[in-house]
């Protein structure tokens, strides 16, 4: 556990477009694209306790997620929103300044 802390609390990124480079930033959360325990982890870190949105029979069907797709099911636009609400808090924490 320890070894992944640390893999991950140390993790940093630089984006690339033509021949230019960004400055290196600190990623503060996700998982490493491609990584043998990516999957595992983001489920680990996706929280869906709030359960909004809709279920087809019991199965929960509100947040559909894979790679860096994400569909939002809500059976009002009010739900939505709120749903939309949770989603932008949670990447408002992820937002490095």
């Amino acid at each position: 556990m320890r070894t992944l802390y640390n893999w991950y609390s140390s993790s940093c990124a630089l984006v690339k477009w033509d021949s230019f480079y960004s400055r290196t930033f600190i990623l503060r959360c996700g998982v490493r694209q491609g990584g043998v325990t990516s999957p595992i982890l983001f489920t680990l870190y996706v929280n869906e306790n709030s359960k909004l949105g809709c279920y087809v029979g019991d199965t929960y069907t509100g947040c559909i997620m894979y790679a860096d797709d994400i569909v939002l099911t809500a059976a009002s636009v009010m739900m939505l929103q709120k749903m939309i609400d949770v989603v932008a808090e949670e990447v408002s924490e992820c937002v490095v300044s």
